[in-house]
């Protein structure tokens, strides 16, 4: 019995943990490659304008 409760303390902890990176990870991956384009079109309209 002492078995099982240790190793349901052991799931949860890591579960969460490494739930937790990967959601960051995934909408921080979109939200960079959405604002890199948008930010690179802009800067590169900008030097044509001005030139």
């Amino acid at each position: 019995k002492k078995k099982v409760p240790a190793a349901t303390s052991t799931t949860p902890t890591p579960t969460p943990t490494l739930g937790e990176p990967k959601k960051v990870s995934m909408p921080t991956q979109p939200k960079t490659a959405t604002l890199s384009p948008k930010i690179q079109l802009p800067k590169e309209a900008s030097p044509e304008a001005q030139q």
